[in-house]
């Protein structure tokens, strides 16, 4: 279900190239493939990826060429140690739809990020332990100028974590490329309790505003904790089609509400559990402001009072 909701989250079609760095075992390559094939009939699709993992590498591409996906050229290695994804002139390939699911302990050579020729890192160096938006930089400068869409899972942490990582967060932002967050359920990976979201990002926006979904919202909860259904998949998939406020459940963030939070993603300032938004705008915080003058005025001048009339005892007493 998550593959199928990264697919029809960035839409790949005819004459697309497709990427997958950290690729696994080919599982995302497949479900957008097949997003291709039955939604817009596509043949001409093309499908790279990359993966650290020689045994991974390996079945990857077995696995493709099981499914009759002879079109493909998976590489080993990862992006943040290996450029093998470049044409014949050494420059980086670019590329219309990028999914990537990387391990959730991500470590990078920041050395490396200032040495890169091809000047990926340009919103930032995050730290050396969290690599996660070093390989999302990589992927943000090897999109299509025009049409590409990048939809990554990432740890939670990346989301709100401080330091250069939220230096980085706010360049995305002021580059308007950042066109949703989604919040998915817990223990959606095996073996893994890490929170993870879905950071979905696009070339061209038609606006600045960023939309939240908690996917945990809904999917009901089963004996072994929650998942991701295909039935919770298609309604977050319609949810970032109509691109509007759900209450409890999804929240459209214009950059003012995005600047108020100071660059945090994190689903939870904008999306609350079983009510609106609560992410306060300009007006209501200085509305709030205002009420609580007046308050403070009125305590003041009824203070004022209590001490007038203490100092008039004595006086009355004498």
């Amino acid at each position: 279900a998550l593959g199928w909701l990264m697919a029809g989250l960035r839409d790949p079609g005819e004459d697309e190239t497709i990427c997958s760095v950290a690729c696994h075992h080919g599982s995302l390559l497949l479900a957008a493939s097949r997003w291709a094939r039955t939604t817009h009939g596509a043949r001409r699709h093309q499908l790279l990826g990359q993966e650290e993992s020689d045994t991974a590498w390996a079945c990857a591409r077995l696995r493709l060429l099981l499914h009759g996906e002879d079109n493909h050229a998976v590489h080993a290695g990862t992006p943040l140690l290996h450029d093998a994804l470049v044409d014949a002139t050494g420059e980086l390939r670019r590329f219309h739809v990028q999914l990537s699911r990387p391990p959730f302990a991500l470590a990078w050579s920041p050395e490396r990020g200032i040495r890169d020729t091809h000047q990926r890192f340009v919103h930032g160096m995050p730290p050396r332990q969290w690599g996660h938006l070093a390989l999302l930089q990589h992927m943000v400068r090897t999109m299509d100028r025009h049409t590409g869409r990048i939809a990554m899972v990432v740890p939670h942490g990346v989301l709100f974590r401080d330091g250069e990582e939220a230096l980085i967060r706010r360049s995305l932002l002021d580059a308007n490329l950042i066109d949703a967050v989604i919040g998915l359920p817990d223990r959606l990976f095996a073996g893994s309790p890490v929170a993870t979201a879905l950071l979905v990002l696009r070339a061209m926006r038609n606006d600045e505003n960023v939309l939240f979904v908690d996917a945990r919202q809904l999917q009901p909860a089963t004996k072994r904790g929650p998942r991701l259904d295909q039935a919770a998949a298609e309604q977050v998939l319609a949810l970032c089609r109509r691109r509007e406020d759900v209450a409890g459940v999804a929240c459209l963030a214009t950059p003012q509400m995005l600047a108020l939070q100071g660059s945090n993603l994190s689903i939870a300032r904008y999306v609350q559990p079983g009510g609106h938004a609560q992410v306060p705008t300009l007006e209501a915080l200085r509305g709030q402001r205002a009420r609580l003058r007046s308050r403070l005025g009125a305590l003041e001048q009824a203070l004022d009072g209590d001490l007038a009339e203490l100092e008039e005892r004595p006086a009355k007493a004498g």
